[in-house]
C-alpha cells in the first residue's frame, strides 16, 4: 500500500497494490488489478486501459479502449474510441464520455448517475496548412517567373515589343475584337486539321505557334498597361516592370483576377496578330 499518491509513466503500467490517495499514470497500456484500490482520484492516459480494481472517487481517462470491470466511487469522464462496461462494473456517479461510438454496457453493469455522450470536435485538416504553404510558394514562383521573363524579353526586343503595343494604343477595341475572334477560330482550326489525319503535323505546328502567341500575349499586355499608367516614361524596362507587377498582382484576386488575366491575354493576342499582319509582306507567286 502506498500511503500517498502515485505518478507513473511507462510502456506498460500495472498497479497491483493499494494507493491511499490519487493516481496519475500514462503509458501504452495500463492495468489496475482486481485486488487493487485507488483511494482518491485516478487520471490515466493510455492506448489501452483495463480497470479491474476500484477507484474511490473520480476517474478521468483518455484511451483508445477503456474496459471497466471494477468500480468507480463517483464520476467517470473519458475520451475514448471504444468504451466497455462489463457485468461487474459499477459507477457510483455520472458517466460522461466523448466518442464516435456508443458505450457497450453488459448486463449487470451499474451506473447510478446519468450517462452523457459527446461527439469529438472536428479537427482542422492537417493538409490545410500545407496547401496554403504550397499555394504561397507557387504564387511567389509565378510572380518572379513572370517578372523575369517579361524583363528578359524587353531587354532583348525593346523596339519590337514597343511597336507591337502601339496597335493597342491606336485602337484598343479593334485589338480586343481581333484577339477574341482569333481565340475562337484557332482551336477550331487546329481540331479540324487533326480530324483530317494528314493535317496532324500542320496542326501540331499551329498549336505550338498558338501557345507561343498566347504566352507572349500576356507580356504584351503587361507592357501596354505600363505605358498607359506612365505615358511619359521612355525606359522600356521600367514600363515592363510596372505593367507586369500590377498585372500579376491582380491575377491573384479570385474571379476578378481570372477575368483580368483572360482580357490581358486576348488583347495581347490581338496586338500580336495585327502586328504580324502589318509586318508580314504580301506573298508574291512569281519568282525569277
Amino acid at each position: 500500500t502506498v500511503q500517498g499518491s502515485v505518478r507513473s509513466v511507462g510502456q506498460t503500467v500495472t498497479i497491483s497494490g493499494n494507493v491511499l490517495h490519487n493516481l496519475t499514470a500514462a503509458g501504452q497500456s495500463f492495468t489496475l488489478d482486481e485486488s487493487s484500490k485507488i483511494g482518491g482520484d485516478a487520471s490515466i492516459a493510455a492506448n489501452n486501459i483495463i480497470l479491474n480494481g476500484k477507484v474511490g472517487r473520480d476517474l478521468i481517462a483518455g484511451a483508445s479502449t477503456l474496459t471497466v470491470n471494477g468500480g468507480v466511487g463517483r464520476n467517470v469522464d473519458t475520451r475514448v474510441t471504444h468504451l466497455y462496461l462489463n457485468h461487474s462494473a459499477h459507477i457510483g456517479g455520472n458517466l460522461s464520455y466523448t466518442s464516435k461510438n456508443n458505450v457497450v454496457i453488459s448486463t449487470g453493469a451499474v451506473i447510478n448517475g446519468t450517462t452523457t455522450k459527446s461527439l469529438p470536435k472536428a479537427q482542422p485538416s492537417r493538409h490545410f496548412g500545407s496547401f496554403i504553404g504550397i499555394s504561397l510558394l507557387f504564387g511567389l514562383f509565378f510572380l518572379l517567373a513572370g517578372i523575369v521573363t517579361s524583363l528578359v524579353l524587353v531587354l532583348l526586343f525593346p523596339q519590337a515589343i514597343h511597336s507591337t503595343t502601339n496597335q493597342a494604343i491606336k485602337n484598343p477595341w479593334k485589338v480586343l475584337l481581333v484577339g477574341f475572334i482569333t481565340t475562337l477560330i484557332a482551336p477550331i482550326l487546329i481540331i479540324a486539321m487533326m480530324i483530317t489525319v494528314i493535317g496532324i503535323p500542320l496542326a501540331l505546328f499551329v498549336l505550338g505557334i498558338w501557345f507561343l502567341i498566347s504566352v507572349l500575349g500576356g507580356i504584351m499586355s503587361a507592357y501596354y498597361l505600363g505605358r498607359l499608367l506612365w505615358s511619359k516614361q521612355h525606359n522600356p524596362i521600367i514600363i515592363m516592370l510596372i505593367g507586369a507587377l500590377i498585372l500579376i498582382i491582380f491575377s491573384f484576386i479570385p474571379i476578378i483576377g481570372a477575368i483580368i488575366g483572360f482580357i490581358a491575354v486576348i488583347m495581347g493576342i490581338g496586338m500580336i496578330m495585327l502586328e504580324i499582319k502589318h509586318r508580314l509582306p504580301t506573298p508574291k507567286y512569281y519568282v525569277k
